[in-house]
């Protein structure tokens, strides 16, 4: 993760927002105060999604037995969603 200065973020925003967009690389934004992350929209829900579905009891467990029985490859076929 690139870090960079708050004084650096302004002076360079569109950029640093399009190169975040674009490559799907977070940017730490460091102040005297504390930092903060900057990601993607699209990566943020990709993270939350995870999140969700991590949160889901059982799971990741019904995943695993589902890899088991198809050599790894799951499709959204493979799962039976009644269960969740």
């Amino acid at each position: 993760m690139k870090t960079i200065n708050i004084t650096q973020a302004r002076q360079d925003l569109f950029n640093i927002v399009e190169d975040t967009i674009n490559h799907s690389v977070p940017v730490q934004i460091q102040t005297k105060h504390g930092a903060v992350v900057l990601v993607s929209k699209e990566d943020w829900n990709a993270m939350q999604e995870t999140l969700y579905l991590r949160s889901i009891f059982g799971f990741k467990e019904s995943l695993d037995e589902i890899e088991k029985d198809t050599d790894g490859w799951i499709s959204k076929d493979d799962i039976d969603w009644k269960n969740f």
